[in-house]
């Protein structure tokens, strides 16, 4: 982290005084790198200063989520981020803000003019349209990346404008972006409810809720329910992965059948690794079937984007945003108190599954590193690009594949003869491209294996 010329001597003894310090070396940051800080560096920086207050995590807590987040400083790549009331006051903040609105004008000017079409922002561009230099441009995409939905993803200095951005031409003012903001978060919500059927609303609270998750996923959906079962008096979540939920030597079918049947609402738990089980669709076919509602929910990195059909089709809700677990909680009329750590509790149990076996990726391991060439890759964080491992062509034959390196200008011809480029991901949030090693401007490609019945 970059070092601060006025450093605090003493411990932290009041909350509001940590709190102006936090925001402001958060910022400061930001401003220096266009990244907000590690959680952990912040921590191991600042630990003498915040640990007689609970330290960094409960610190942000009391401060509050609408003013800033905090991952954890377990995590090797958890951040500490400022929300918009934070920014607005932080010395410099306001110029980040004068930036993000013209830079949200210009990208609403741009997705009309383009009519939605593949439309992108980078920093080149900002920085040249705004005539700002190129750090306060980053900062300006890196704000959008996480500015209410008006984007689609993105990385590497660029931005990928979603279709909520059309809504933002003449934006001028904070507060102007945050009301259309909330008016299309409210649109969505009237769509959603329209979606599930007005004739079919949620009991609030409803009596009973079939959790429908798949068997790797009993710890997330275990979260789920107690969390539930505390904001609704008398509230019965069936969890059939769950001890007592089944009691012993019951017929197994039979008892889920009966549930299914009972339940007067239904939550979908969506991850990596329930949409392709086939027992997690019997019980959400049997949920669309009932005439009663069900609220699909994500979870352990899946995007809304990456649902199958149908449910693809239907709104669904994040469980890793804390508004959206804020909605979860008004649809079914429960209370969850702390969406901010209701979020932070799910992405740790999530980091603590095994890696699920079947995946949407198309690639091959090469140790416990991956190289895929199909699958949601669309979705990803774009990364630095990496020169070739040692191995990766082998293991690509070995997988009856054919490689070969293209050039970055050829590749839409390329991808249109067969070829797909290979990238080295997560499988969950970041993919970087392959370069070949004497041309930086040559990627790796491979034509795929025929798949065979």
């Amino acid at each position: 982290m970059t070092v601060q010329p006025t450093q605090p001597t003493k411990p932290f003894a009041l909350l509001d005084e940590a709190q102006r310090f936090v925001e402001q070396r958060a910022y400061d940051h930001f401003r220096a790198t266009a990244e907000w800080p590690r959680a952990r560096d912040f921590d191991l920086d600042y630990y003498e200063l915040l640990d007689p207050l609970g330290g960094l995590q409960l610190v942000c807590k009391r401060i509050g989520y609408e003013r800033i987040s905090c991952g954890s400083p377990v995590s090797e790549s958890d951040r500490i981020e400022l929300r918009w009331p934070a920014l607005a006051e932080v010395k410099g903040g306001q110029e980040d803000i004068t930036n993000f609105l013209a830079a949200v004008r210009l990208a609403a000017e741009r997705y009309h003019s383009a009519r939605g079409k593949n439309v992108q922002l980078q920093v080149a561009e900002v920085a040249e349209a705004l005539k700002i230099d190129e750090l306060a441009a980053k900062r300006v995409i890196e704000l959008m990346l996480s500015g209410n939905s008006i984007s689609g993803g993105g990385g590497g200095g660029t931005v990928t404008l979603a279709y909520q951005v059309s809504r933002m031409r003449g934006v001028r003012t904070l507060e102007d972006y945050l009301a259309r903001v909330a008016a299309d978060v409210e649109r969505r919500q009237l769509l959603a409810e329209y979606d599930r059927g007005g004739h079919r609303p949620v009991p609030h609270p409803p009596r009973r809720i079939f959790l429908s998750h798949a068997a790797a996923d009993a710890a997330l959906a275990h979260h789920v329910a107690n969390v539930l079962r505390q904001g609704a008096k008398d509230l019965r979540v069936f969890v059939a992965s769950k001890a007592g939920d089944i009691p012993t030597g019951a017929d197994w079918l039979a008892t889920i059948e009966t549930e299914l049947e009972e339940a007067d609402t239904y939550v979908l738990l969506l991850t990596p690794r329930s949409v392709d089980r086939l027992w997690f669709w019997y019980e959400s076919g049997a949920a669309w079937m009932s005439d009663r509602p069900f609220i699909p929910v994500t979870a352990s990195g899946l995007l809304k984007s990456g649902v199958p059909y149908p449910l693809g089709a239907k709104q669904a809700l994040s469980l890793e945003e804390p508004g959206e677990v804020e909605q979860l909680a008004r649809d079914l009329g429960v209370a969850i108190p702390d969406p901010g750590s209701f979020c932070a509790t799910l992405r740790e149990l999530s980091k603590a599954l095994p890696p699920d076996v079947t995946t949407q990726f198309v690639g091959v391991a090469l140790g416990d590193r991956f190289f895929d060439w199909d699958g949601p890759l669309h979705e990803l964080e774009e990364r630095q690009p990496i020169p070739t491992p040692q191995g990766l062509i082998e293991a690509l034959k070995a997988g009856r594949t054919e490689p070969s390196f293209g050039h970055i200008a050829d590749r839409r011809r390329l991808l249109a003869k067969g070829w797909l480029q290979v990238l080295e991901t997560d499988r969950r949030k970041w993919k970087r491209e392959i370069l070949y090693e004497q041309d930086g401007n040559q990627v790796l490609f491979v034509i795929p294996p025929v798949s065979t019945p």
